[in-house]
C-alpha cells in the first residue's frame, strides 16, 4: 500500500471518529473546516518563502479537537507519515 493511501485512510478514520464523538459535545461542524482552511493558508505562505523546497509531497491535514493523551498519540503517529495535525481546544 502506498503511504499516501495509508495517510488518507487514517485521515478519514480519525475525522469520522472525532466528528461522531465531538459534535454531540457541542463542537460546531464548521470549526473543523475553519481550522483546516487557516492551516492551509499558513502553508501557502510558507511555500512562497521556500519555493526551492517544493520537492516534498503534500499530505492531507487532520484537524482534531484536543483530547488529553489521545491527541499526542495521534500527532506522534502522523509525524511518521509527515501528515500535519491541527488541534482545536
Amino acid at each position: 500500500m502506498c503511504i499516501t493511501m495509508i495517510a488518507f485512510a487514517l485521515k478519514f478514520l480519525v475525522a469520522l471518529i472525532f466528528r461522531s464523538s465531538c459534535l454531540p459535545c457541542g463542537y460546531p461542524p464548521w470549526s473543523f473546516s475553519k481550522v483546516r482552511r487557516q492551516m492551509e493558508l499558513k502553508g501557502d505562505k510558507r511555500k512562497k518563502k521556500n519555493k526551492k523546497q517544493e520537492t516534498s509531497v503534500k499530505r492531507p491535514m487532520i484537524v482534531t479537537p484536543y483530547v488529553e493523551k489521545v491527541s499526542e498519540a495521534i500527532v506522534r503517529i502522523m509525524k511518521k507519515y509527515n501528515v500535519p495535525v491541527a488541534m482545536k481546544p
